[in-house]
């Protein structure tokens, strides 16, 4: 899964369609890798804990901008 980077800097204004980006990405790579049910599970978990998906990624974001 590939994340865009950008400044560094939280754009505040886009941030719930950055997550929602992140989510589908995430989720594609979720089935590709583990399968349809996992992915179902991973939706599910992340659908009744959105806080959940928001910490997972800023984690991303923070990694991948450790590897740059």
């Amino acid at each position: 899964m590939e994340i865009e980077q950008r400044s560094g800097r939280i754009d505040y204004s886009t941030l719930e369609a950055d997550v929602a980006a992140w989510l589908k990405g995430h989720l594609e790579h979720t089935r590709e890798t583990f399968g349809e049910g996992q992915a179902y599970a991973a939706a599910v978990e992340l659908e009744d804990e959105p806080w959940t998906a928001l910490q997972w990624y800023v984690e991303d974001m923070r990694s991948a901008a450790r590897a740059a």
